[in-house]
């Protein structure tokens, strides 16, 4: 009784730490689920405070003091599935699980409102910000947004002018795939002017108004970086195979990137290339009609764009005269982009889809400047199944003697597929998925797992029953795909086929209640190895099942396995009165077989067919066995006794 007990309480004990660390394992979930989902977290930042005549230039890597709430001009946050932050090199960095991230800055009212006795914004004519020239005036307030892959070189990104003097918008930007998947250093520049009241003075017996006057900077800095799971499935610039992409081609000058001209020994491009494109992550490739290359993809392959930058863009081709030129009022004409600054050079990609729908242009304006570096590869873009054309346009300038200025272009398509040859069937209402040649009753669908490229056919059969014959009729075979449902009762027999590739996976479900299906999938039959099995007098359970009607066989087997114990007891009888005969002994190995001979001679007569005699002998293994055992141990044991017994006698 005390083991029972002490058994219950060690199993329930072993239950409920299994349903504790069930819980505590989904409960962990959940919460990183939570914390990856778009949240905005606050942005700490430093605070200058400068005299009134001074100019707006500090040491932003120098010491810093932190701000003191409510006394800046606004505050600086980010919205997005960021999942952890932590301190790294003086920077905040910030993880993100999936999508972009918003930059926001919000206008506190303690500085913009004109209150009597407080600091308060008021204009200024500067142009000049930390050697960061402006278009415009600061007026009241600029908000600088600059980037860097180094934290050496920066790169500005935008300049919004006015910001207290005009309703500004929260979201002041957004980084893009490309500044995420390479880790991006940002910070924020915030400068104005500000005063605030004194007490009045009198100039010649007249109180005048007294101000105090004094400039701000405000400095926000963080790194921003997809997550280590994302970058870890990621592909390594060193990663074969790998294959390199586009030419550079001269092209009209402000015709909007378009048209070809040759470059010749004159050219400023002649000889050196600005870079190269090549992309990897991928199994194998293969080209289309069009001789576009396409690369085809595994599960967990990520086929990754590279670009490497091979010159220093203030310095072409080591020529302090060659830059890279500012393209401020540009366009794709390929693309049909509108009128953009492009900077120092446009990257743009756009997608069409398994539909044949393109979609926007995406333009990484600034791109040679921004997101370019001579010193790593710049991961461009992690890709799916579609089709890509990409594009980089950018002008050179020449300022020997008078500034001359040439287009140029680097443009090429290629297609992502995935490589296998795979639809998976689920059935329509418990949503489970079905392998081959299974059956169900309620229908099942198509799930392409996103290829999109794959051929899929389907064959309908239906079973037309007499008796025992069965014949098949296709009613149907017919192009399928993805989400496709059918539910009419037959077989199913589809093929999916990669064109890409050329491999094919055929497949069969069965849908419906007919036992003859069930008997198909049960026993993995074909309809012709059914047919004959019905034939050769099987019967066709509900479920499927196939058995014989064998009960009166089984008791002819039955009579005859008794007549053949009868016929040993005889012999051995025969065997104890013979004791005086010792040429009569039989030995036990030869009559175990002359009994088996016996046992299996007894089953043949009774048996009409092969699979009868497969079926009884299946059945009655265990008799037989058995009986063969027991009579070879019965007749060692006579011929022990018997040897005894001699042994007595003489």
């Amino acid at each position: 009784m005390k083991i029972s007990i002490y058994n219950c309480i060690f199993i329930y004990k072993q239950r409920f730490i299994f349903v504790l660390m069930l819980f505590l394992f989904v409960f962990n979930k959940a919460n990183i689920l939570v914390f990856a989902e778009s949240a905005t977290e606050t942005v700490d930042g430093y605070m200058y405070n400068l005299n009134a005549d001074s100019k707006y230039e500090v040491d932003l890597e120098g010491n810093k003091t932190r701000i003191q709430p409510g006394t800046q001009l606004g505050q600086l946050s980010l919205t997005g599935a960021i999942e952890s932050s932590y301190d790294l090199d003086g920077f905040k960095t910030y993880e993100v699980s999936d999508g972009n991230v918003m930059m926001n800055y919000t206008l506190l009212k303690n500085i913009v409102d004109q209150e009597s006795g407080a600091w308060n914004i008021t204009e200024d004519n500067s142009k000049v910000v930390n050697k960061i020239e402006l278009d415009e005036k600061i007026n009241n307030g600029v908000l600088i947004i600059q980037s860097s892959l180094d934290k050496k070189k920066w790169t500005t990104l935008k300049k919004v002018y006015d910001i207290a003097g005009k309703s500004l918008k929260s979201d002041i930007f957004t980084t893009t795939d490309i500044q995420q998947i390479n880790g991006t250093y940002f910070r924020v520049i915030i400068a104005y002017k500000a005063k605030r009241q004194l007490d009045d003075k009198k100039v010649l017996f007249v109180n005048v108004d007294s101000f105090e006057y004094k400039k701000c900077i405000e400095l926000y800095q963080f790194y921003i970086i997809d997550n280590e799971e994302l970058l870890r499935n990621s592909s390594k610039p060193s990663d074969t195979p790998k294959k390199e992409l586009g030419n550079k081609i001269k092209t009209l000058e402000d015709k909007g990137f378009s048209g070809n001209e040759i470059i010749d020994k004159k050219d400023p491009h002649y000889g050196w290339d600005i870079g190269t494109f090549y992309i990897n992550g991928y199994t194998r490739e293969t080209k289309d009609t069009d001789e576009t290359p396409v690369f085809l993809k595994k599960v967990g392959d990520r086929v990754t764009l590279w670009f490497s930058l091979k010159q220093d863009i203030n310095k072409l081709n080591s020529n302090d005269k060659l830059s890279i030129a500012s393209d401020k009022n540009a366009s794709d004409q390929y693309f049909e982009t509108p009128v953009t600054n492009f900077r120092r050079g446009a990257l743009i990609i756009r997608f069409t889809d398994y539909e044949g729908k393109k979609h926007d242009p995406v333009i990484y304006t600034d791109f040679l400047a921004a997101n370019a570096s001579t010193t790593a590869n710049t991961k461009v873009e992690l890709f799916e199944e579609g089709d890509y054309e990409v594009a980089l346009d950018y002008s050179i300038k020449d300022s020997k003697g008078v500034n001359s200025y040439t287009d140029y272009r680097i443009f090429f398509k290629y297609k992502v597929r995935n490589g296998n040859s795979m639809a998976f069937p689920f059935d329509v209402i418990t949503g489970n998925e079905l392998s081959d040649k299974d059956i169900t009753e309620n229908g099942f669908k198509f799930d392409m797992a996103k290829s999109r490229y794959l051929t899929i056919d389907v064959k309908r059969i239906v079973l037309n029953k007499s008796g025992t014959d069965i014949k098949e009729d296709v009613r149907y075979n017919r192009p399928a795909k993805d989400s496709d449902e059918y539910s009419e009762e037959g077989v199913y027999e589809f093929t999916v086929r990669n064109i890409y590739t050329d491999e094919a996976t055929t497949k069969t479900i069965y849908v419906g209640s007919d036992p003859a299906l069930k008997a198909l999938a049960l026993n993995n039959l074909s309809v012709s190895e059914l047919e004959n099995k019905l034939k050769n007098g099987y019967e066709l359970g509900d479920d499927g099942s196939l058995s014989l009607p064998y009960v009166d066989d089984a008791e002819d087997i039955t009579v005859n396995t008794n007549a053949v114990e009868n016929n040993v007891t005889s012999e051995t009888n025969s065997f104890v009165e013979e004791d005086d005969i010792d040429n009569n002994v039989i030995d036990e190995n030869n009559m175990a077989a002359e009994g088996n001979n016996q046992v299996e001679e007894a089953s043949v007569s009774n048996l009409t067919h092969l699979d009868s005699v497969l079926e009884m002998i299946n059945k009655y293994k265990n008799i037989i066995i058995c009986g063969v055992v027991a009579l070879f141990i019965l007749i060692i044991g006579i011929l022990i006794g018997k040897g005894k017994k001699r042994k007595g006698d003489s």
